[in-house]
């Protein structure tokens, strides 16, 4: 310990080569340290490049060298902590602002460092604090300065400058939605740029892509997955294999308040690279449900698949493109730095590309498209297919417990629950969301049959594994009895104008056909383990 300490005083003294020995030495246990906090390598190197320079600027802060090891990986753990928790104090304005507390010594070092890393590092954060503060105004720009600079409090900033505490943080809200939106613009300039200097084409548009007959469905990942796909020359896909292949037609969930996003609470990540990889096609997927796009190289990394996409002919699935819902970017244009996109309620309307995942405050950021097709052999994703229909229904398929965290909701036979209950109780609920979750599972279920009357048909199950065929048949007849009782719902709740679904008649009447499809829910789910059971003896 004794030699690093003494690399710790000299480092405390100005030292750069120093310095650089003590990141060299301990840089890998940073890495540990962070990896442990946030569990993601690319993220942990982000918290590890981040306490590099909160180490460089506090270090001559350090009373005692011997303690330097806790004072560093207290260190590491905080940033960690702030890039898990989102919005912490100095986060709240924009990476890289807090640099501007020591700005001296961030520059001394930067300038006189022999590591080529850290002088960069260094150097390109001061020069894009200072470039993003040159987007703000003369006030904004005095607020920052203080409460990031200076390190003062919202108080002591309000007292310096003559302002109310209000019109502070009014001042730092701005700002911090000023310099998230230069970030945003500042890497799509240099995303740009690389394409003119690459001559890139300016713009590319996928015509003749429409929502049409069975593409315009309720759930609206199956239309865009069938259209996107149709697009790339697979016109033999129907929405019955999509909704089959992406356990969509076997899906039911609900949030605790049994609002309408119930119908899209699920993992869609999940959904869409398995119903790819079911369906014969490598797809990519960015982003997720309850995922935010916050990061700028996020963004330009979905704008690259995108373009490279839409150059081939692909169009884009995205969410909320338009309203909140899956939608498809069709076309770009980068004269005019927009997207061309569509879903159920416009076509041809232009979203600009800052605003890709990033439509509202609290838009989820979603991106998926097929990229090319791979052969596959039918039984694997057939059973698994199965598998996981009856296992959602007994709870939930692997990956929405992991989901259940950032969107609470209940699947399969605790839905129903839920929704047996609040019509038992004829607890108030939104009577829109009652009938629009009616039309969804009616739809699906339909489909469920549709998908399974199809497989049992099909030449490789009749031949190959014949022995099937009679579970599969019998899983048919009961989701078409379950999608009977849906839609019969459906009809006691007509959209877009329900009935009361606290109303007693209504409710009774519910309450009975949700424990019938329930109960044959349950049946059709031992008649797929045994159907999945015997296609993978035979397999």
């Amino acid at each position: 310990m004794a030699m690093e300490d003494s690399l710790v005083e000299r480092a405390r003294n100005g030292d750069q080569a120093a310095f650089s020995e003590l990141v060299r030495e301990h840089r890998s246990q940073m890495l540990g340290w962070a990896n442990q906090v946030v569990h993601d390598s690319a993220l942990a190197e982000d918290v590890v490049q981040e306490a590099l320079l909160s180490t460089l600027k506090h270090i001559g802060r350090l009373a005692n060298p011997d303690k330097f090891l806790p004072w560093l990986r207290t260190i590491v753990r905080n940033q960690a902590l702030m890039a898990i928790r989102g919005q912490p104090r100095k986060r709240e304005l924009a990476v890289g602002i807090e640099l501007l507390e020591d700005q001296t010594r961030t520059e001394s070092y930067a300038g006189a460092m022999d590591d080529p890393q850290l002088a960069a590092i260094g150097n390109l954060a001061l020069n894009q604090v200072e470039k993003l503060l040159g987007r703000l105004g003369d006030r904004e720009r005095a607020v920052v300065r203080a409460y990031g600079m200076a390190g003062l409090s919202i108080q002591e900033v309000a007292d310096e400058l003559g302002m109310k505490t209000g019109a502070v943080y009014t001042a730092l809200s701005r700002s911090r939605a000023k310099l998230a939106e230069a970030r945003f613009e500042d890497e799509i300039d240099r995303y740009l740029g690389a394409r003119r200097r690459g001559r890139k084409p300016k713009q590319a548009v996928v015509r003749h892509v429409r929502y049409y007959g069975s593409a315009a469905a309720y759930n609206t990942m199956a239309s865009t997955m069938m259209l996107s796909i149709g697009a790339s020359g697979y016109h033999n896909i129907s929405m019955k294999e999509i909704m089959g292949a992406t356990g969509l037609a076997f899906r039911i969930q609900a949030t605790p308040d049994l609002g309408i996003s119930g119908a899209y609470a699920f993992d869609w990540g999940i959904t869409a690279r398995s119903g790819f990889e079911r369906l014969g096609f490598v797809g990519a997927v960015l982003g997720g449900s309850g995922v935010r796009l916050d990061q700028p190289d996020e963004l330009i990394e979905s704008m690259d698949m995108i373009v490279s996409c839409l150059e081939q002919g692909i169009p884009s699935i995205a969410w909320n493109v338009s309203n909140a819902e899956f939608g498809l970017i069709t076309g770009y244009d980068d004269q005019e730095r927009s997207w061309s996109v569509m879903d159920t309620s416009s076509s041809g309307k232009k979203l600009p590309y800052t605003k890709l995942g990033r439509l509202y405050a609290d838009s989820e950021w979603f991106v998926a498209a097929p990229l090319r097709r791979h052969s596959t052999w039918i039984t694997q994703p057939v059973s698994g297919i199965f598998k996981d229909a009856a296992m959602h229904i007994r709870g939930g398929i692997p990956g929405d417990t992991v989901m259940a965290k950032k969107i609470p909701s209940v699947h399969g036979k605790e839905a129903y629950r839920l929704w047996i209950r609040s019509f038992a109780g004829q607890t108030a609920v939104s009577p829109l969301s009652v009938a629009y979750q009616a039309a969804v599972v009616a739809e699906a279920r339909a489909y469920a049959a549709r998908y399974l009357d199809s497989l049992a048909e099909s030449l490789p199950i009749r031949v190959l594994y014949s022995s099937t065929v009679p579970a599969i048949r019998h899983a048919a007849g009961l989701y078409s009895k379950i999608g009977e009782a849906w839609a019969e719902l459906a009809r006691l709740f007509p959209l877009p104008y329900s009935a009361d679904p606290a109303a007693p008649g209504p409710a009774d009447r519910s309450v009975r056909l949700l424990e019938q499809a329930l109960t044959a829910e349950l049946e059709a789910a031992e008649a797929l383990e045994e159907a999945a059971d015997l296609l993978e003896r035979k397999g």
